[in-house]
């Protein structure tokens, strides 16, 4: 996980630079969304230094686990399509 990033939990949606996933929205009207490439396995501080961490690169997970910055009105969506692409697959909340 990149430092930086802060403090982060079990479920936290990774890019491949280990930073946690997020959209941002530019001028005019350019709205970019990360790649999912990892979930992040165990809760770990980033906040000061780069951390090694136990990750999930496949697998089914509930949506109500896993988080992201919520910036700019991010939504589990936004990232459910790449997330799928690398084999992580996001379950509905029942």
């Amino acid at each position: 996980v990149a430092s930086g990033e802060g403090k982060l939990t079990a479920g936290a949606l990774l890019t491949s630079e280990g930073k946690l996933c997020k959209k941002t929205v530019g001028e005019p009207s350019t709205t970019t969304i990360d790649e999912v490439y990892a979930v992040l396995a165990q809760d770990v501080d980033a906040t000061s230094a780069s951390v090694e961490a136990a990750c999930f690169y496949t697998g089914e997970f509930r949506e109500e686990a896993l988080s992201f910055k919520t910036d700019n009105s991010a939504t589990i969506a936004d990232f459910a399509v790449s997330a799928r692409k690398v084999g992580i697959f996001i379950r509905p909340s029942l």
